[in-house]
């Protein structure tokens, strides 16, 4: 079906009349599709069709806003154009799966939020007060796994409905652990609101299928055409019980075959043969469905993630599908591993750090507000796996009332220097490392702790001190906590600035850090080429115009007469190496005009050989008159260099930027060599500083540390681009050959740098062969 003008301005009417004052939830489609039926009585639609049509006049911009402000107009006469300027755009209809059995509960505005759609207060206050009670009485290892709930706007005015509700809960809370049974059960709550299932038999769920419904229903033809066969076999080898014959008569019902036809042999070996064939056909199916399958779910993670797809290829998941070890050796073995005391021998060194350390100042207390709580589980993922008591970072977002009580509890628990056993106990995921599924050691460990330990971090606080520090520079928590990272691992600065740095940090907080000096950026130019011989260029009668310069046929014919009689000169194995020469118009036209040349040559030609040194010669002169360069060293010459050249001018750089800290340090020392002095003053150049001055030693220092900064971006600026390449040339790979591609990521390059086996063993090798 075709959708015309007419029929998108009315999907729009019915859309905007059926959503009326109305700006959330999807009870609106049944009207909207209604209303549509009544504009347009003679289009079949089904009511998702009309709404994903709706959905999609509004994201591809059809109509402009004018024309959308009409047609609203249109639809709701007597509605405020103020009041619905921000409802042009269609609402989210992604649901739960399960939301038909949510409760059937009456929908009331709170006062608090115009967008909030709860339910009736009382009713959801009995709902949450009875799973916090039934929380409360139930042991964390039996709680009930909490299921990701879509992040619509339904389900999110129901958790800040339950916000204010929470308020009286939490401030009788005592500790950490009732303040966790709290919220799961505000959380079981909302689930239950909504109508998300909640399997109620311990978080242990079975893992779904993880076979396709396609992949199902062929192996399911298959399996009944196997039992067929067998069956019609039994039947031609004679077997005549009611089962066998209730079978083949099923088999061929409604043909014109019967079982006490004479040729009823002939007739069941073809429909054997005829089942066989469909057997095959649908494995054919199977495997070609499944490498495109294969291939789409790999293109669709190159697109999101190509990481994710290369660590995919190079390492080929494991499948833990075989028999999994014995309970008590894997507890027996990690219990080995962890919980057995070890005896470290402590020797005189550790007397001197603990005597280094003792000098070290006392760090300044922490205070924890509920803006850090509320900075630490901002950034933190929505659904990561939950620890022990099963409650994800999504509803300590949700509920924002719990951020003062965290904190305080928090607080409380740093002073007490003590935590619950709920945030220090994790579970432990065991993912198998390859196919020996029975060996307790095959197993790599990978634990969840609860998210409310993750509050406790301090990133957030450092953000916020880096923010104070350095006002002007926009930086994420994340990147800092890398910088910070990079820094401790790079070894930037020594023992001695560390500790420096550590005193001023613990001593005033708010002093202000030095800004690390900005990488100038460096403007990189295309080498200039340009070898080309300065000949003009003649166009063959033939062409019709592909090259517009004209080259002297006399040069020409001197210059290939020059080559051939080169070449002949010259023995086979010393001719030079041909390269390879771009295929232009240009250069197609030169050798088109050395064409009529060679006649007279190849006439007199006497022999293969001689008509080779011809055809070389000619390629000579065709590779000097267009400018191309030919090595006159013999054959074997060396390869070209594979570093670009944007890697060579930056490495060019470093290196100068080097030698130039080399002389500069020379010079600090005092080293006053002609040779040193000339350098230095070179590098003051155009500046006001003077070689004479009283602190030429702290200019010295501040050049010296400026050119390792420089040093140190160049060298990230090769890594960055370096990396960019091989991701460009992937890409392209891809696009290209992506055969050829994943034998590269399966199969890695074997690179020839290291040294040459000799020339006569080589020989002798190879002879012998």
């Amino acid at each position: 079906m075709r959708w015309t003008k007419p029929m998108n301005e009315n999907a729009l009417r019915a859309y905007y009349r059926a959503k009326g004052e109305e700006t959330v939830g999807i009870a609106y489609r049944s009207r909207m599709h209604c209303f549509f039926a009544e504009l347009e009585p003679s289009t079949p639609v089904t009511e998702q069709n009309l709404a994903d049509r709706v959905r999609y006049i509004m994201r591809s911009k059809i109509f402009d806003d004018a024309e959308l402000g009409r047609l609203r107009r249109e639809a709701i006469p007597s509605s405020n154009e103020s009041a619905m300027a921000g409802d042009a755009a269609p609402h989210s209809t992604d649901q739960h799966p399960h939301v038909e059995a949510a409760l059937d509960l009456p929908v009331v505005v709170d006062s608090n939020d115009d967008e909030i759609v709860s339910h009736e207060l009382e009713k959801m206050r009995s709902i949450l007060e009875e799973a916090i009670l039934e929380t409360r009485s139930t042991p964390i290892e039996n709680r009930p796994r909490l299921p990701r709930i879509p992040l619509s706007k339904r389900n999110r005015a129901v958790v800040r409905a339950l916000n204010p509700m929470l308020v009286t809960y939490l401030e009788a809370s005592r500790d950490l652990c009732e303040t966790d049974s709290i919220l799961f059960g505000a959380a079981v709550a909302v689930c239950r609101i909504i109508g998300a299932k909640l399997p109620m038999a311990g978080r242990a769920t079975t893992q779904s299928s993880a076979i396709p419904a396609w992949r199902k229903r062929i192996e399911d033809r298959i399996a009944k055409a196997r039992a067929l066969i067998g069956r019609l076999t039994s039947f031609r080898s004679g077997n005549n019980r009611p089962r066998i014959m209730r079978t083949v008569r099923m088999a061929f019902a409604g043909t014109n075959i019967s079982l006490s036809q004479p040729d009823i042999t002939q007739k069941l070996t073809e429909s054997i043969d005829d089942l066989k064939q469909k057997i095959a056909a649908w494995g054919n199916r199977i495997r070609r469905f499944t490498e495109r399958s294969r291939r789409f779910n790999q293109n669709r993670l190159f697109q999101s993630d190509q990481k994710r797809l290369y660590k995919s290829l190079e390492r080929p998941k494991v499948c833990g599908a075989g028999q999994g070890p014995d309970q008590a050796d894997i507890i027996a073995f990690w219990r080995g591993l962890w919980s057995e005391p070890v005896n470290h021998s402590e020797g005189p060194w550790m007397e001197v750090v603990a005597s280094q350390g003792a000098s070290v100042t006392t760090m300044d207390p922490i205070t924890v507000t509920p803006e850090d709580v509320a900075e630490a589980v901002r950034r933190a993922p929505n659904w990561k796996s939950p620890g022990l008591d099963g409650l994800h970072h999504y509803w300590l977002k949700g509920f924002i009332v719990c951020h003062a009580v965290l904190a305080r509890q928090f607080q409380e628990a740093l002073d007490q220097k003590s935590l619950p056993s709920l945030f220090t106990t994790g579970i432990t995921h065991l993912v198998p490392k390859d196919q020996d599924t029975t060996d307790p050691s095959k197993y790599r460990p990978i634990t969840a702790k609860g998210e409310e330990t993750g509050c406790l971090a301090y990133r957030a606080r450092m953000h916020r001190l880096f923010a104070e520090l350095e006002p002007s520079l926009t930086v994420t928590e994340q990147n800092l906590a890398d910088r910070v990272r990079y820094i401790l691992r790079s070894n930037i600065f020594d023992v001695a600035e560390l500790e420096r740095l550590r005193r001023e940090a613990v001593r005033s907080s708010d002093e202000n850090a030095t800004a690390e000096d900005a990488a100038p950026q460096m403007v990189e130019q295309p080498a200039n080429v340009d070898a080309a011989v300065n000949t003009p260029v003649v166009v063959d009668s033939n062409d019709d115009g592909t090259v517009a310069q004209e080259l002297e046929l006399e040069h020409m014919r001197s210059t290939l007469e020059e080559a051939i009689v080169e070449t002949r000169s010259t023995p086979l194995e010393n001719r030079p190496r041909l390269p390879r020469i771009a295929l232009s118009k240009r250069n197609r036209a030169v050798v088109r005009a050395l064409n009529p040349m060679l006649v007279t040559y190849l006439e007199s030609s006497q022999d293969l050989c001689e008509t080779d040194s011809i055809l070389f010669g000619a390629a000579l002169a065709t590779c000097r008159i267009i400018g191309a360069k030919v090595s006159t060293a013999g054959r074997a010459t060396g390869h070209s260099s594979a570093i670009p050249a944007w890697r060579r001018r930056i490495e060019e750089r470093i290196a100068k930027a080097r030698a130039l800290i080399g002389r500069l340090i020379c010079f600090r020392s005092g080293n006053n060599r002609p040779r040193i002095v000339r350098t230095v003053r070179m590098a003051f150049a155009g500046t006001n500083d003077s070689l004479s001055q009283p602190d030429i030693t702290q200019k010295l220092t501040e050049r010296i540390d400026n050119l390792k900064q420089r040093i140190a971006a160049w060298g990230k600026r090769i890594r960055r681009y370096t990396e960019r390449s091989t991701r460009f040339n992937q890409n392209r790979l891809f696009q290209s050959d992506q055969k050829r591609l994943y034998e590269s990521l399966e199969r890695p390059m074997v690179s020839g740098t290291g040294p040459a086996p000799n020339q006569a063993d080589t020989v002798a090798f190879w002879r012998g062969l």
